[in-house]
């Protein structure tokens, strides 16, 4: 069998590779397709904001007021996906996706390396590639993997840049050609150096790996020990420049911009501060480092308070050892382990059953399996750079501060050496013992120091109560779907008793007494709801949608208003989710609209009225009318240039032109018969700083719109026929 390094040798094995890396992106692309677009949670919302503001030309002013700065190349590539996807939130995570299943293929790569280093005969490259397909197996279907794919997150990129650095130093150890030697050590240095301009973390150990690459280079190479040793060190120089040449036009960037030099980030000295039992509270500190202008003088005071308690406390670091690294190999359920549209929801049944299987349970098997490989391998070139990277993290994250997420450095390490233990128990079963009693005993006494935050220190009442809830909620849907509202309401019930503190359930509650008639009871079930999770955008817009229907309209707007809620977001939730008739006029802007339109700004007193700015390209949901009816719509487009916009006005593929002028203005369209109408408004759009630099407006603004209403024909046909002729004519000659 001849070894190949992009595919595997044998047939079989090439065919289930090519199964595994199906699988890994059907699984991502399932977990996308249940939830397109989530509430931003932790980091995202700040890499959402800076990706926007790249994007409109405004460089990198978020963190002029930010508490630390970040490192610059997730930003880019998130800026990147936006403008690709046309800014289309959903579709920007299908690069990271496409980034995250080709990551699948990296693994396979790097756990065949380590695997098979040095291994040369028929059986021992089988072996190897049967380890490279189980380590890609686990990164295709471990669901911490597949579901940052899907997140505005930095870890995605973070991975597959590190992981291409190991695997291309990895290669560069073996025996070959001087030239084909020499490209791969420069190239394992740009994609370590990409990767620091994604997370800063491996940045203090460049010169190490540098000294870990002349040893392993020398002993590789042929010739003389003078000559090994220079050719060595120059490859391990070549390397070092490389990583840093990546690094420096950042580097260089903030020296000009702050006047210091930041070589990527000061994230390290916000964490200094706050993460060593600091004695201002968090906003406190937030504000203080709002107040300082300039990032590298932000983070020199940060870094000052730091060490200044550090000085006044030394024992903070003996209190952070523990809790530091359970909070690194614990499971803790925070809401970027899961795909939902808003981090308050619960989540559904299966999905958390197949967390439990393919997150909970298979992070176990691979962290125990991964460290006991570790310590029981032999001490080869691969332990020492993988291991010492695992050193390294979990010297870091003592020191600091850790967090569950945190385990995606780790995985580079866990995963080959997981399939490295199983590939060698499987082949050496019977016939002799792995390692000495004294890697026994080391390996046994890390695996009980493990054992605390991965099994004993789990999450167990709440997996039961999800686990309860959730089958409670699964069989309420289906008796729902079945058309047995009562077995339905029976099985809230139980899912109520299960978890006394879940919101979705009590809404699940309203939403059937809803489709059952029955307003009042749906309200007092969004009540309760609301006294649970009084900020949960769902819970807000179904009691203002329940009292909408009941006329308590002023009642109604404060519902809408929401509870510390952007309303932006919830008037993207209403109209994707909220089940309400829908209106034959809808007032933009009046604070009931919220499930009819979409596409618009914050409701604003404009020209004398209540009104919404489009963004561009927005929608209204009108009642339908079987026998057509025409639609009136009052617009507005006062520009700063005073110019009338062009708008396209379309419902049931029938569009009109218009133009829009600075002052209010109805417009006419005669549509045919339909369920439902649709109403797409489509304009240009300014953005007010652009044509006044002292204004604070960076929003992209189309057209104003006051006031959209259906006139059925139906009406008109009873009381005047010669109306309804005279308009069916208009609408055949348009």
């Amino acid at each position: 069998m001849k070894h190949r390094f992009l595919w595997p040798a044998a047939r079989r094995h090439g065919w289930l590779l090519g199964l595994i890396l199906l699988l890994g992106t059907a699984l991502r692309l399932w977990l996308w397709w249940r939830t397109p677009v989530h509430q931003p949670a932790n980091d995202e919302v700040e890499y959402l904001a800076v990706a926007r503001d790249l994007l409109a030309g405004r460089g990198w002013r978020f963190y002029d007021t930010y508490h630390w700065l970040r490192a610059p190349l997730y930003p880019l590539w998130l800026a990147a996906s936006l403008w690709l996807t046309g800014g289309e939130l959903g579709l920007s995570a299908l690069p990271n996706i496409a980034l995250s299943s080709f990551t699948v293929y990296l693994y396979y790569l790097l756990g065949r390396e380590v695997v098979g280093a040095g291994r040369t005969e028929q059986t021992e490259v089988a072996q190897a590639e049967r380890a490279g397909l189980l380590v890609g197996g686990c990164a295709a279907i471990l669901l911490t993997l597949a579901t940052f794919a899907s997140l505005w997150m930095a870890e995605t990129l973070f991975t597959a840049l590190f992981v291409c650095a190991l695997l291309l130093l990895l290669r560069a150890a073996r025996p070959r050609p001087l030239r084909s030697r020499a490209l791969l050590v420069v190239s394992g240095g740009v994609a370590l150096g990409l990767a620091i301009l994604t997370r800063s973390l491996p940045l203090t150990t460049v010169p190490v790996v540098g000294l870990w690459l002349a040893s392993v280079l020398r002993q590789s190479m042929e010739g003389q020990v003078v000559q090994r040793t220079r050719l060595a060190l120059l490859l391990a120089v070549s390397f070092v420049l490389a990583t840093l040449l990546t690094i420096a036009p950042w580097t260089w960037r903030n020296y000009q911009a702050y006047g210091a030099f930041i070589a990527v980030e000061t994230g390290l000295s916000y964490n200094l501060w706050w993460f060593n039992e600091p004695h201002e509270d968090e906003d406190t500190i937030f504000n203080t480092l709002a107040s300082i202008p300039n990032p590298a003088e932000r983070a020199d005071y940060a870094t000052a308070k730091g060490l200044a308690r550090l000085r006044e406390d030394p024992a903070i670091l003996l209190r952070k050892l523990w809790p530091n690294f359970n909070a690194l190999w614990m499971i803790k359920p925070i809401e970027d382990r899961f795909l939902l549209p808003t981090y308050y929801q619960d989540v559904p049944f299966g999905m958390f059953t197949t967390a439990l299987i393919l997150d909970d349970a298979l992070y176990v098997v691979i962290a125990l399996l991964g460290v006991c490989g570790l310590v029981l391998a032999p001490m080869d070139r691969s332990k020492i750079l993988l291991g010492g990277w695992l050193v390294y993290v979990l010297l870091v994250v003592l020191l600091t501060h850790g967090e569950g997420r945190y385990r995606h450095f780790l995985f580079p390490v866990l995963l080959p050496y997981a399939a490295w233990l199983v590939s060698t128990l499987r082949v050496r079963a019977g016939r002799q013992r792995l390692g000495s009693r004294r890697l026994y005993a080391i390996a046994a006494a890390v695996l009980a120091l493990m054992w605390t935050p991965l099994v004993l220190r789990y999450p167990t009442r709440w997996a039961g109560e999800n686990l309860r809830r959730g089958w409670a909620m699964f069989r309420a849907e289906w008796a729902e779907q079945a058309g047995n509202t009562d077995s339905a309401l029976a099985f809230y019930s139980q899912a109520r008793e299960a978890d006394p503190r879940s919101a979705d359930v009590w809404l699940a509650i309203g939403r059937l007494e809803l489709r059952r008639g029955n307003v009042a009871q749906a309200l007092s079930a969004f009540d309760s709801a609301f006294l649970i999770r009084p900020s949960y955008i769902p819970v807000n817009v179904s009691r203002g949608d329940a009292l909408r229907r009941l006329g308590n309209a002023d009642e109604a707007r404060r519902a809408f208003k929401g509870y510390y809620t952007d309303e932006l977001e919830m008037l993207e939730w209403a109209w994707q989710y909220l089940e309400t008739p829908h209106p034959t006029t809808v007032h933009v802007g009046d604070g009931l609209d919220f499930g009819y339109v979409h596409g618009m700004h914050a409701a604003e007193q404009q020209l004398g009225r209540r009104a919404r700015w489009t963004r561009g390209r927005a929608e209204v949901k009108l009642q339908g009318s079987a026998a057509g009816g025409r639609v009136l719509l009052t617009l507005a487009a006062p520009r700063p240039d005073g110019q009338p916009v062009a708008a396209k006005l379309c419902v049931v593929n029938t569009c009109r032109q218009v133009n829009v002028g600075a002052s209010w203005r109805t417009f006419e369209m005669i549509v045919p018969g339909a369920d439902a109408y649709r109403l797409v408004i489509s304009a240009p759009t300014f953005q007010p700083q652009a044509h006044d630099p002292r204004s604070a407006d960076s929003r992209e603004l189309g057209v104003l719109v006051e006031e959209v209403t259906l006139s059925s024909f139906a009406t008109a046909q009873q009381d005047e026929p010669w109306l309804v002729q005279l308009l069916e004519r208009r609408m055949a000659g348009q």
